[in-house]
């Protein structure tokens, strides 16, 4: 696991679904389709990149294609990184 995918899954863990202690995520968890991120926790995800990584998502970019999984918003992310 990348130090990316390690930040995204405590900010999920610790932050948007604090209050479920039996939540298990991994790279692979689907995000959206499970249910564990809604609406709101997809902003609070905006927010976090926006502060950790100094990176404004843009509105057109928050899909299932980049939002389905910790590893295919991990690698969103670093495509989007300067190098």
């Amino acid at each position: 696991m990348n130090e990316i995918n390690t930040q995204i899954i405590s900010f999920i863990v610790d932050e948007i679904k604090h209050d479920d202690e039996d939540l298990l995520v991994d790279d692979n968890t689907e995000l959206l389709i499970s249910g564990i991120l809604d609406s709101l926790g997809v902003m609070q995800l905006v927010t976090f990149i926006s502060n950790a990584f100094s990176y404004a998502v843009p509105p057109g970019d928050i899909t299932i294609e980049h939002f389905g999984s910790v590893n295919t918003l991990s690698a969103y992310i670093q495509s989007n990184l300067p190098s």
